[in-house]
């Protein structure tokens, strides 16, 4: 096993056991675009937050807490800089708002495996100001052109 994957690993154990949340979506694959492609995506997602108005002042446990589950779109855009560094803009009806790139080391455009990791910059609602570092580690199986099997985890 070279150095380069023997780093790669180590980075994806990292995330996997330093698990958050983040209200946008990682659906990339560890491949980049490759330099002057650009793709653009959209996704349906689902979010549930605590009812703050249905919230009872005598909830005890947090079974009896009621949620709210309500839907949002993501739209999002990737702009390959160089083959290898890709940057992305994604935004939801949520109000949240990020700003990164992504820089595949390892494989390439015809490779089965490929890894990537990166950098986002997120806001959790433009009008809260709550800010947050993401670094996302992407890895990807492509047994055909076609098809990925992908994982994307990021310590927020």
């Amino acid at each position: 096993m070279n150095k380069l994957t023997q780093i790669g690993l180590f980075i994806i154990s990292l995330a996997l056991f330093n698990i958050g949340c983040a209200s946008l979506t990682g659906f990339q694959d560890g491949k980049t675009i490759g330099k002057e492609n650009g793709e653009v995506m959209a996704s349906l997602n689902f979010s549930q937050s605590p009812d703050l108005v249905k919230l009872d002042d005598n909830a005890d446990t947090t079974n009896s807490i009621p949620f709210l589950t309500f839907p949002n779109i993501e739209v999002s855009g990737r702009y390959g800089i160089i083959d290898e560094l890709d940057i992305n803009l994604k935004v939801n009806t949520n109000f949240n708002v990020s700003l990164g790139a992504k820089y595949q080391f390892l494989g390439n455009k015809s490779s089965e495996f490929a890894l990537a990791t990166g950098i986002d910059i997120a806001t959790f609602g433009l009008i809260g100001g709550l800010w947050n570092v993401q670094i996302p580690v992407y890895g990807s199986y492509h047994p055909k052109n076609n098809i990925s099997v992908y994982v994307s985890p990021r310590y927020v």
